[in-house]
């Protein structure tokens, strides 16, 4: 068999044994375990198998390969479920299934735990405070910066990042803490950094009370080994009280847009950190409801505060006056 064979075999027995089974089409829930679990042992014994022939570069190659291969097989069993549930347009399920082998590739095989993505060995600290519904900077700085980054120094052990919250572009609270608890929950399940990305590449339109229980629901439901039934249990008032400590901090050490940094060594103080990419904005004119609910009534002449995104040179510069 070759090498997808033995990652679909992995990954259905991990389907199998997550009790998340019902989810998925007969043909793949009823992967027998002895099979799966032969194919499973075969398929690791082939990734940990360098070739006796490749020199040292020709086996750097091998690792980008297989995680660009699961990736794959991945995706396509999430577009099998999504096509499975129906009432999905072809065109919806075929930019789902886009942006989840985009976002499967991007963190697979780092560990997450909670609200970090990386080693918890990682001399390093990078915090990432944002706000799900920071629909320009927010999601160009996760779909573009933040690939060299994992690259260069979370998948080589010298950096771990964290997820914070801020308040910036969410224009009410309620749904404000209702998709920062919805990632927590999925971090509960070490996913949190996928349901992000996912949440972020799928956003509805700027300034809007968009996200509902079902836009949530349906985010979650996407994510390849997410078990949904956990996750809607997941988010306690310990989550948000999470939310409302970042936000705090946030404030407290002068954040104004999203996303925003701080830096340090692992288990040690953080700094404020800025990145070379900045960008301006005119600030929007606010306005409420009689009920209350904030919205946008236009654009302002005056600038808001810059802001600054960072970038692997930009880390690799501060990495280096750390250790």
């Amino acid at each position: 068999m070759c090498i997808v064979d033995y990652l679909i075999g992995c990954y259905a027995i991990k389907i199998y044994h997550s009790g998340s089974s019902r989810r998925f089409p007969a043909a793949l829930t009823m992967w027998p375990i002895t099979e799966g679990a032969r194919l499973r042992e075969r398929a690791h014994r082939w990734l940990r198998r360098p070739s006796r022939s490749a020199s040292l570069s020709q086996r750097a190659i091998l690792a980008p390969r297989a995680v660009c291969a699961c990736a794959v097989v991945i995706a396509l069993l999430v577009v099998l479920v999504l096509g499975h549930r129906g009432g999905v347009a072809p065109s919806a399920r075929a930019e789902r299934l886009r942006i989840q082998t985009h976002v499967t590739a991007m963190f697979y095989g780092i560990p997450q735990h909670g609200v970090s993505l990386g080693q918890p060995t990682a001399p390093v600290t990078l915090q990432v405070f944002v706000d799900l519904e920071d629909h320009n900077d927010g999601t160009r700085w996760l779909d573009s910066m933040l690939p060299p980054i994992l690259a260069k120094f979370v998948r080589t052990n010298i950096v771990r990042l964290e997820f914070h919250s801020l308040k910036t572009d969410t224009l009410n609270r309620r749904q404000f803490f209702a998709q920062q608890i919805a990632a927590l929950a999925a971090g509960a399940q070490n996913l949190l950094w996928n349901y992000i990305a996912t949440f972020m590449n799928e956003q509805g339109r700027e300034f809007t009370n968009y996200v509902t229980a079902e836009l949530l629901t349906g985010i979650a439901e996407q994510i390849p080994g997410l078990n949904v039934a956990e996750w809607e249990q997941a988010g306690t008032s310990i989550m948000a009280k999470s939310v409302a400590v970042d936000n705090n901090t946030a404030v407290r050490v002068g954040f104004h847009d999203s996303p925003s940094f701080r830096i340090g060594l692992t288990g040690g103080a953080m700094r404020n950190f800025s990145g070379r990419t900045v960008y301006l904005y005119h600030k929007y004119i606010i306005h409420k409801t009689p009920s209350g609910e904030r919205y946008v009534a236009g654009v302002s002449s005056e600038w808001q505060h810059p802001v600054s995104l960072i970038d692997a040179i930009d880390l690799k510069n501060a990495v280096d006056k750390l250790i």
